[in-house]
């Protein structure tokens, strides 16, 4: 089941009915996939940038409000990934730790991984070796 742009329904918007992935397009060029097998995985499908960073965040902040003490962001299907990108992930590892959460980046780019070391962000973000 898919949302429009804008029409955030909260919690809700991030389970599952009926045993199926949802896809959330939180805004133009980005969606987020959650999956009844592994609830506590955000997989990010299509660009996290200047256009998608505000709307990631939002969808991230409700995800960790539902509970889950770790939660894993699946970059794998991210087709793009700027610095504005790299500067919401890091938030998002602020915003977790505030929430006494652990939050993991899977699937990072190479080029993007290197980035953040050196901003020194790798201290923010815990990245899997997926």
């Amino acid at each position: 089941m898919e949302s429009t742009p804008g029409s955030w329904a909260g919690q809700d918007a991030l389970g599952t009915r009926g045993g199926s992935p949802r896809h959330l397009p939180l805004a133009p060029g980005l969606k987020i996939e959650v999956t009844p097998d592994e609830p506590g995985t955000l997989r990010l499908m299509g660009a996290l940038d200047a256009r998608t960073a505000i709307a990631f965040k939002r969808a991230l902040a409700e995800h960790l409000c539902e509970g889950t003490s770790r939660v894993v962001l699946d970059l794998k299907a991210l087709k793009q990934l700027d610095p504005t990108g790299l500067a919401a992930l890091a938030e998002a590892g602020e915003m977790a730790k505030r929430r006494s959460r652990h939050l993991v980046v899977a699937h990072l780019p190479d080029h993007a991984r290197e980035r953040l070391a050196r901003a020194s962000l790798h201290k923010v973000i815990a990245l899997s070796e997926q």
